[in-house]
């Protein structure tokens, strides 16, 4: 007659995936870690993203999905995770402060104001031209296009325009590859836990091919 010996076994709970780690994993050639980072979680290593060797638009839509997620957790609701230029922790949120105060300062200098009433008189005059026939939509065209490139430059460290693919905009969408939208995507990988140098791989990378983070 066979007998069993009593034993106590945990299978685990309804829902639980066994073997499933809770922090992010060993990053691999990241051998040195502060005690800070070994409580929180190591942080994410190129290695460990498995886009080392992955083109900058499969980096892009990966990373995009994960800024998503984390946007939705930080601002507490799954809807706003497609809200464009919003922070998704501590380093998007520094940056993107530092973006609209950047933005306040230009729209409110004195050259923005200046060229900005010369604009509002051109469209208030152009208007009752229009309606007695007196000029045409061609030469409001012109003359629009003419008063648009005397608009006072803008420091482009900011995030708060619209990118546009048209001759004047090519300027505004290098600076602002090179310079906000650089800064948000270093940011936005930081709080996602990946390494300052994995982050700036994956940024460089994406420039590139002229793509950032900076409108997901």
């Amino acid at each position: 007659m066979e007998t069993y010996s009593e034993y106590l076994a945990h299978h685990g709970i309804l829902g639980m995936k066994l073997g499933k780690r809770n922090g992010p994993p060993y990053p691999l050639g990241e051998e040195d870690h502060s005690a800070s980072e070994k409580k929180a979680g190591y942080k994410k290593s190129i290695d460990g993203s498995g886009l080392k060797n992955a083109s900058a638009n499969k980096i892009r839509r990966k990373l995009k999905k994960e800024i998503r997620a984390k946007r939705a957790e930080y601002l507490g609701n799954k809807s706003r995770r497609w809200e464009v230029n919003r922070p998704i922790g501590p380093e998007s949120e520094k940056v993107i402060e530092k973006d609209k105060e950047n933005f306040n300062k230009y729209v409110n200098s004195e050259s923005y104001k200046k060229w900005e009433r010369e604009y509002d008189r051109f469209e208030k005059d152009a208007e009752k031209k229009i309606e007695n026939g007196s000029m045409t939509f061609d030469e409001y065209d012109k003359k629009q296009a003419e008063l648009w490139k005397k608009r006072p430059k803008q420091n482009y460290n900011t995030l708060n325009f619209v990118i546009t693919y048209s001759n004047n905009g090519k300027q505004y969408l290098n600076d602002y590859l090179e310079k906000g939208g650089k800064d948000l995507s270093m940011a936005y990988l930081k709080d996602l836990g990946y390494s300052e140098a994995a982050a700036k791989y994956f940024v460089e990378r994406m420039l590139k091919k002229h793509v950032t983070l900076g409108d997901v």
